[in-house]
């Protein structure tokens, strides 16, 4: 995520929204999506976009999966190449207790036309 920050919307109870301009690329956004409900949640995406989402088995467990993933240290204690998913626009459900960062590359974010809060 970028330094600048915009307004994300509305989000619903337990559910925290935050847009900043995508670091490294012109014109993306990057949504982060805190979920703190003990339900999964829907999130409507308005176009393509790339998502990485944390979550752990326990709420304080001592391990974190990347999009169902365990997340571990390699042999050389490197963390493992970072990958997010590809979806696509419309209504993505969110885990319970999760964080999600949702990378839109082709957002046509420019900071003269953005909506900044």
């Amino acid at each position: 995520m970028g330094t600048e920050d915009y307004d994300p919307g509305t989000s619903k109870p337990g559910v925290y929204l935050f847009a900043h301009n995508l670091k490294g690329q012109t014109g993306g956004i990057s949504l982060l999506v805190i979920n703190t409900n003990k339900d999964s949640v829907p999130v409507h995406i308005p176009s393509n976009a790339d998502q990485y989402t944390l979550t752990s088995k326990e709420l304080q467990g001592k391990t974190v999966m990347l999009n169902g993933q365990e997340l571990q240290l390699d042999a050389s204690d490197e963390l493992p190449q970072i990958k997010g998913n590809a979806i696509k626009a419309g209504t993505v459900e969110l885990p319970a207790t999760s964080i999600s960062f949702i990378s839109f590359t082709d957002a046509g974010n420019s900071n003269a036309n953005a909506q900044k809060r």
